[in-house]
């Protein structure tokens, strides 16, 4: 396994204070950086249609749902983990797109909904099997059993901090 910058940073660690145990941070270091280049190369996937990942989130949340392709801002919100005024501006940057709609619910006049347009549609419909595309190829230096035994230990990880 090659060197990186986590290595280096534990085994500085390990040589000014012996005492602390310090390896945890492989994991948790590397975490975050992967992360970090994770986000930055799904935003580079959808830089060319003018949208940033969370953007795209948002229409396939929506998407997932199924017809009529339709959430509350809140149901929304607490799928892509946004804050209330960052899923605003979200909202309000694929209005401006023509991508969704919000109306008011045909049951309960006081509740906003975020509909998925047909152009929304359509751009989902035509970038998330590049995204899927794209997660295969960043997992493909590992071999299925690798990939099996990864999800279950990060959904294990997930679960004890959620």
């Amino acid at each position: 396994m090659a060197k990186d910058v986590i290595h280096t940073l534990i085994t500085n660690w390990k040589k000014q204070e012996s005492h602390w145990n310090v390896d945890s941070m492989g994991i948790v270091g590397r975490l975050m950086i992967l992360g970090n280049l994770l986000t930055k190369r799904a935003n580079r996937l959808f830089e060319n249609i003018g949208l940033g990942y969370t953007d795209f989130d948002v229409l396939a949340t929506l998407r997932r749902q199924g017809s009529p392709y339709q959430l509350t801002p809140t149901e929304l919100r607490n799928s892509v983990l946004l804050t209330s005024g960052a899923m605003t501006a979200c909202l309000d940057r694929l209005e401006t797109k023509s991508l969704i709609a919000r109306k008011r619910a045909s049951n309960d006049r006081r509740v906003v909904v975020i509909h998925l347009t047909k152009k929304g549609l359509a751009l989902v419909n035509n970038e998330a099997p590049k995204r899927f595309a794209d997660s295969d190829e960043v997992v493909s230096s590992l071999s299925e059993s690798e990939k099996n035994q990864l999800e279950k230990l990060l959904t294990k990880l997930l679960g004890e901090l959620s």
